[in-house]
């Protein structure tokens, strides 16, 4: 019988790789390659991009990196999330030494927020 005692036992950020690293200067250049949007969103974004703190360390995902971000497609969808999930659960059992067979409840933290203007 499992005892009803709950542990937080370790946290772990997702890091992704360098290679899906931005710097301010590409954001913007990101931002002004899209040929749908008007000065408004133009706007909207600069000032998101501001206000979230983007700096020289922001990454962003393949497929935007790649120019398809008007594409997507669910086989970049499913890749995004098995390095996000994956990898992030890989290095939280490689730093703690559990198995994934010893973890009953696994809590998701998603802080992505951005304050309104």
């Amino acid at each position: 019988m499992r005892s009803q005692s709950c542990y937080i036992v370790a946290y772990e950020c997702y890091k992704a790789p360098d290679d899906m690293k931005f710097d301010t200067e590409t954001c913007g250049e990101l931002i002004l390659r899209n040929k749908n949007l008007g000065i408004e969103q133009y706007k909207f974004l600069l000032q998101a991009m501001v206000k979230a703190g983007i700096g020289e360390e922001t990454y962003g995902p393949r497929n935007v990196i790649m120019g398809t971000e008007e594409s997507p497609n669910l086989i970049d969808a499913f890749s995004e999330i098995d390095d996000i999930v994956f990898g992030t659960l890989d290095n939280l059992f490689a730093k703690t030494g559990f198995s994934p067979s010893e973890i009953d409840v696994l809590v998701h933290y998603l802080d992505d927020y951005i304050e309104p203007f």
